[in-house]
C-alpha cells in the first residue's frame, strides 16, 4: 500500500471491506464513487493488496481477483480494461502485492509472477516490455512486496532479491543503476517492504535496515537530504513488522509499540504534530499490525481495532469524514451492528394488501455487517405474503427508489428506510354477512365477510360499543354491520375476517 489512496481491511469473518478514493473502481463495489466510510465488497478473502489504483486480493481457495485501473494490463486479465467489480485472474496464489502499476503473486509452488507496467524492468522478466498476463520471474519465493517502480523478493534460503528502478538505490545493491532482472542484495531476511523510493528489511535477529531515498529521513538515521542511501544500513532494533510508505516508514518492536519516522505531511506520522522525523518516534502502543500508504497510515492493534491517521482525501481513513488526523482515530471498535428494523403495521388496520414502511434509520459511520430484519406487529394470516424492500440514501434527504431485498438482509448505506408489502390471495365474498353475537358471552368475536372500504382495509374494533336495540341496518366506521338481536348496548372486543 506503499502509494494507494484507498484503503482496505478484512474483517473476522474473512469479508473484505473498502473505503476511500475509487475513480477508477478500485474499491471493487461496482462504482467509482469515493466512500468515505466502509464498504463490503467481496467475501472469503485471506490476503489482500492496493496499488496505486487497483487492487488485488486472494480468497481461501487460493483463486486470485483483481479490479480497479487496468492500465499497462497491472489486472492480469489479459486486456487494459478498467473494472469497477472483482474478476479472477490466476489460481493457486498464495500471496500477492500490488505495486504502482505492476503487480506480484506468488503461487502455491513457490514460483514468483509478475504484470502489468515495465518500464525499469520492475517485473522483472529481463524486458521492459509490459505485460497484461502473469509472467514467471523467480522460482523458491516465500514473501514479495512491490514498490512504486521496483519490486523486492525473498527466497526460502532468506536471500533478498531486487529488482526495477534504482535512481534512489532503492534496490540496496550499491549502485543506482536500473536492473530488469533479480539481483541479490542482502542475506538474513525474514520481511520486506518497498516504498516509493525506499525499502525496509527485517533480518532474522529482528533488526530493522533501510536504504534508498532519504530526503524526508524516511530511513530513520538521522539524515535528511538530497544523498541517496544505495547500501542497507540498520536502522532499529527489536523489530516485527516494518512498512515503507512514500516517503514516510512504519515499524512495530516486539513490545508492540508503534515508532514512525520521515516526511509527516497531514500529519501521517501520528505523533500529533506535522513536522518531519528523521529518527523514529514512538507513536502507539499495542499494535499488531501497520501498513503505510502514500499520505495516511494504518494500524490494528491487538484487540483488533483498527486506527488511523494522516490525510483523509476522499474518505480514505474511512472515519466517515474528509478531515485529516495527526493523532490515531479509532476507526471501528467493533463492527457496527445493524438494529432491529421493526415495521410497525397500525393495530387499528387488518390489512389484506398495502405497504407499511420504517422510519429513516441512521447507522451512522462505520462499518455495518447486514442482519435479518425483524418485521413487528404485522398481522399476517393464511394466504397472505410479505416481501421486503429497502432504499439507501447517504445523506438522509435523497433515497434511492426501493428496490427487493435478497435474503432479507441490508446492502451496505448509511441510511435506509425498509418498507414491507403485504399481498393476499384470499378471495373476498361479494356477499353481506351479519354479525355474529352471542348475548351469553359478549366476549365472542364478530365474525365480518364484507370489505366496504376501496382500499381494503377493515377496521378493528376495541372497546366500541354497539346499540343492539335497534333492528335495523347502517354503516359506521367504514363498514356494514347488521343486528337482529334486541338488547341493551354491548361491548365487542375484536372482529376478524371469516
Amino acid at each position: 500500500m506503499s502509494i494507494s489512496e484507498h484503503s482496505l481491511a478484512i474483517d473476522e469473518n474473512n469479508t473484505l471491506w473498502t473505503w476511500g478514493h475509487n475513480s477508477s473502481g478500485q474499491l471493487g463495489d461496482g462504482t467509482r464513487k469515493n466512500k468515505s466510510t466502509p464498504v463490503q465488497v467481496l467475501e472469503d478473502v485471506v490476503q489482500v493488496s492496493a496499488g496505486e489504483a487497483h487492487t488485488m486480493a486472494i480468497k481461501s481457495n487460493k483463486t486470485l481477483w483483481a479490479w480497479g485501473n487496468n492500465l499497462y494490463g497491472r489486472l492480469g486479465d489479459g486486456t487494459s480494461a478498467s473494472s469497477n467489480s472483482p474478476i479472477q485472474v490466476l489460481e493457486n496464489v498464495i500471496q500477492v502485492s500490488a505495486g504502482g502499476y505492476h503487480t506480484m503473486a506468488i503461487k502455491s509452488d513457490n514460483t514468483l509472477w509478475a504484470w502489468g507496467y515495465n518500464n525499469s524492468g520492475r517485473l522483472g522478466d529481463g524486458t521492459r516490455t509490459n505485460s497484461n498476463t502473469p509472467v514467471q520471474v523467480l522460482e523458491d519465493v516465500v514473501q514479495v512486496s512491490a514498490g512504486a517502480n521496483h519490486t523486492m523478493a525473498i527466497k526460502s534460503d532468506n536471500t533478498l532479491w531486487a529488482w526495477g528502478n534504482n535512481q534512489y538505490g532503492q534496490l540496496g545493491n550499491g549502485a543506482t543503476t536500473t536492473s530488469n532482472t533479480p539481483i541479490q542484495v542482502l542475506g538474513d531476511v525474514v520481511q520486506v517492504s518497498a516504498g516509493e523510493t525506499h525499502t525496509m528489511a527485517i533480518k532474522s535477529d529482528n533488526t530493522l535496515w533501510a536504504w534508498g531515498a532519504q530526503s524526508s529521513g524516511q530511513l530513520g538515521n538521522g539524515e535528511t537530504g538530497s544523498n541517496r542511501q544505495a547500501t542497507p544500513i540498520q536502522v532499529l532494533e527489536d523489530i516485527i513488522q516494518a512498512s515503507a510508505g512514500s516517503n514516510h516508514s512504519l515499524a512495530i518492536k516486539s513490545d508492540n509499540t508503534l515508532w514512525a519516522w520521515g516526511n509527516n505531511l497531514y500529519g501521517k506520522l501520528g505523533d500529533g504534530a506535522t513536522t518531519s522525523s528523521n529518527t523514529p518516534i514512538q507513536v502507539l502502543e499495542d499494535v499488531a499490525q501497520v501498513s503505510a500508504t502514500k499520505r495516511h497510515t494504518m494500524a490494528i492493534k491487538s484487540d483488533e481495532t483498527l486506527w488511523a491517521w494522516g490525510n483523509n482525501g476522499n474518505g480514505r481513513l474511512g472515519d466517515g469524514t474528509t478531515i485529516s488526523s495527526s493523532t490515531p482515530i479509532n476507526i471501528i471498535d467493533q463492527m457496527i451492528q445493524l438494529p432491529d428494523i421493526n415495521i410497525k403495521a397500525k393495530p387499528i388496520y387488518y390489512h389484506t394488501s398495502g405497504y407499511w414502511e420504517s422510519e429513516i434509520i441512521d447507522l451512522g459511520p462505520g462499518w455495518i455487517k447486514t442482519k435479518d430484519i425483524n418485521i413487528d406487529t404485522l398481522l399476517i394470516s393464511e394466504g397472505q405474503n410479505v416481501e421486503m424492500e429497502v432504499a439507501t440514501s447517504d445523506d438522509g434527504y435523497s433515497f434511492t427508489s426501493y428496490t427487493p431485498i435478497e435474503k432479507e438482509t441490508i446492502p451496505q448505506a448509511r441510511y435506509l428506510k425498509v418498507k414491507a408489502i403485504l399481498t393476499s390471495e384470499v378471495s373476498i365474498p361479494s356477499e353481506e354477512k351479519k354479525l355474529i353475537f352471542d348475548q351469553q358471552n359478549p366476549e365472542n368475536e364478530i365474525i365480518l365477510n364484507k370489505f366496504v372500504k376501496a382500499d381494503g382495509h377493515i377496521k378493528l374494533i376495541t372497546d366500541y360499543y354497539f346499540n343492539m336495540n335497534r333492528d335495523d341496518s347502517s354503516e359506521e366506521e367504514g363498514f356494514i354491520y347488521r343486528s337482529k338481536i334486541k338488547n341493551n348496548w354491548k361491548r365487542i372486543n375484536s372482529i376478524r375476517v371469516d
